[in-house]
Formats: structure tokens, C-alpha cells, sequence
């Protein structure tokens, strides 16, 4: 029987269901980018729910869905990026595109 009492068990249940997130939105954002969707209600929604991943895949499906929605709205990519920087914090190694 496992200690429910023992962070450790909370820690792995947590990571697990951020992982079972990461999968499900991996196939939206995949299928976002792949079908050239231009819907910023849908991708804003996609972003805000990788916004609760807070792991490395996490980080990298966001940057993956915001540099795909710099090419349709700019202005609003970067607003997601600066919220992500809000949340997480400013990251040395940066994988979403600069522009001017």
C-alpha cells in the first residue's frame, strides 16, 4: 500500500498528470501547426493550457505553438511570451524567434 502521507507519491502523481497533459496537447499543437490553423482563439487556449505544464517539455511546446503564432499575430505572440516570462521567469537559452 502506498504512503499517501509521502510527498515523494504526490510529487510522482503530479508529474505524471503533467506528463498526460504534455501528451494531449503535443497532438493539439501538432495538429495546430500541421493543418496551418489561423484560429487565435484556439491556439491563445492551447497556449494558455501549456502555460500549467511547468517542465522542460512544457517550455519547449510552448515556445513550438508561439513561434508558429508569431507568423499569424506578432503582437499577441509576444504578449504569450511575456506572460510565460511572468510565470517561469526570464531563461538564458531562449528558443523563440527574435524580431524587431
Amino acid at each position: 500500500m502506498k504512503n499517501k502521507n509521502n510527498i515523494m507519491y504526490y510529487a510522482k502523481e503530479l508529474m505524471q498528470l503533467y506528463e498526460e497533459m504534455y501528451q494531449q496537447l503535443k497532438l493539439t499543437v501538432d495538429y495546430i501547426i500541421s493543418n496551418k490553423i489561423t484560429n487565435q482563439n484556439t491556439i491563445g487556449r492551447c497556449l494558455d493550457f501549456i502555460l500549467d505544464i511547468p517542465t522542460e517539455k512544457g517550455r519547449l511546446l510552448f515556445y513550438e505553438l508561439c513561434n508558429y503564432y508569431l507568423t499569424i499575430n506578432e503582437e499577441n505572440a509576444k504578449e504569450y511570451f511575456f506572460i510565460y516570462e511572468d510565470t517561469y521567469g526570464k531563461e538564458e537559452d531562449k528558443s523563440l524567434k527574435k524580431t524587431k
